[in-house]
């Protein structure tokens, strides 16, 4: 362990994290990996040569690999709100091949100004990477500067990523011109539908084409070979396309589908399995009603086949009684048949016996 972190080998090499982090940290212990349904999605909008915005880099996952797609020619912008989890970024992406990324530690927000974070746990059980910041609020913690997205030194980017705990709307609100003029993909994450609906609204008004994707937790060609933890549990984002980009390919372990409505967001977010659910499709309304029906089918046609067998074994049974009873009232017959037949031979012995008797007497009175 170095500092209180500790190190394990990953993918894209060695990685410090902290380790009681149960979410990403551990993810990258036992697979040696996080995500990587989401940046293999991902690398299809990081052409080399690029330039990448990643805000909310946390310990540089997803940085690590941007570097990679990008190469010697291109750049990474790595944007972490907390100065302590940027210590971790820096050393995690400080010997990235390319030596293409820049890391900014501060928190995206609508204005310029300073925030709080709420001081990342020594040893308790968390999900580091889920902290929220509090702008100008009074929040014991550790104060960080915020900056806007307009105020990031680059020219282009072909890919912005957000990933800002609720911070996405404010971020985007204030970056319209920026957006319009660089017209990257935006990739953002999704944890609620309030917020999801307002990007939405600010990105199609700059004549954005929204994507919902959802990507496995669990890629079974993980790096270290690992078997599911995960269950069937699904991280969800919003794909946005500028105009005049090709339309999004579809990659393994990804579900990605355009969506019209609001309802229609509503539903595929609340269909995504999460962590916990027995099966893929535990929230599928339509498909637990098929699922019950297909139950109580299978279960009619248990019962018809349990009457059946029921059936079927009573009328052996009583096949047998009956074939045993023949015989034994066969045998019974026989045996009565034998006793009469006996006891008729009795008598006559008794009848002989008294002849001989009385030819016997009368013999002796010749005599």
């Amino acid at each position: 362990m170095t500092g209180g972190l500790e190190v394990c080998e990953t993918r894209r090499g060695a990685f410090h994290y902290f380790p009681f982090d149960g979410v990403i940290g551990q993810s990258l212990k036992i697979y040696g990996e996080w995500a990587e349904a989401e940046i293999e999605f991902l690398r299809q909008f990081v052409p080399p040569g690029s330039t990448v915005i990643d805000a909310g880099a946390n310990i540089g996952t997803l940085t690590a690999a941007f570097s990679e797609f990008v190469g010697p020619a291109g750049r990474v912008i790595a944007i972490e709100a907390s100065p302590e989890i940027s210590d971790v970024l820096r050393l995690n992406v400080g010997g990235a091949a390319f030596g293409n990324v820049t890391v900014v530690a501060a928190a995206l927000g609508g204005a310029p100004g300073e925030a709080q974070l709420p001081q990342i746990p020594s040893s308790a059980w968390s999900n580091v990477g889920g902290m929220r910041m509090g702008l100008s609020t009074p929040l014991a913690g550790v104060r960080t500067p915020v900056i806007t997205l307009n105020s990031v030194e680059t020219d282009a980017a072909a890919l912005l990523k957000l990933d800002l705990e609720g911070a996405e709307v404010e971020v985007l609100a204030a970056a319209s011109s920026t957006l319009d003029r660089m017209k990257p993909v935006v990739a953002c994450e999704m944890n609620e539908l309030d917020a999801g609906i307002e990007v939405i609204r600010l990105l199609r008004a700059l004549g954005y084409r929204a994507y919902f994707a959802s990507f496995a937790s669990y890629n079974p060609n993980n790096f270290n070979g690992a078997p599911n933890g995960f269950g069937f549990a699904r991280e969800a984002s919003l794909i946005f396309i500028p105009p005049g980009h090709p339309i999004p390919w579809q990659t393994t372990g990804t579900n990605l589908q355009s969506f019209v409505t609001t309802a229609d967001l509503a539903r595929l977010l609340a269909e995504m399995p999460r962590y916990g659910d027995a099966t893929a499709y535990d929230r599928i309304a339509d498909r637990l009603v098929e699922e019950r029906k297909y139950r109580d089918e299978q279960i009619a046609q248990l019962v018809a086949e349990n009457h059946q067998l029921r059936t079927t074994v009573a009328a052996s049974l009583q096949r047998q009684r009956d074939a045993i009873l023949r015989i034994i009232t066969g045998k019974d017959a026989r045996l009565h048949a034998t006793m009469a037949a006996l006891e008729a031979a009795e008598a006559r012995i008794s009848t002989l016996a008294e002849r001989i008797a009385d030819l016997t007497l009368d013999r002796s009175s010749l005599g």
